[in-house]
């Protein structure tokens, strides 16, 4: 709700099954990003859309493969562009993560 408001319900029709046990992101919230909001990269997804870095960076790196699964299926990625998706927003995290072992 907090993300959503009064499409929530919405969100949740498209998939409430958490991406990863314990984790509080669910399929549903992928899908309508796909959908909805007109994300086609995975670092659109996660850091805009999701904005997980920001609210779960504890979580992120196991959810990352989850997350681009469902886009992968959502928007026909082959094994390539999959792998092309994972390894660009982990670069990205890492980057953005550098300043922890400096």
């Amino acid at each position: 709700v907090r993300l959503y408001g009064t499409e929530a319900e919405a969100v949740l029709a498209l998939g409430a099954e958490p991406i990863v046990v314990g984790a509080d992101i669910y399929a549903g919230e992928i899908r309508w990003g796909v959908r909805q909001e007109a994300g086609l990269q995975l670092e659109d997804i996660v850091y805009r859309r999701l904005r997980a870095p920001l609210y779960r960076p504890d979580q992120l790196v196991d959810l990352i493969e989850p997350m681009a699964a469902i886009m992968a299926e959502e928007l026909d990625w082959d094994a390539s562009e999959l792998a092309r998706q994972i390894d660009d927003v982990k670069a990205r995290l890492n980057s953005d993560m550098a300043f922890l072992t400096n």
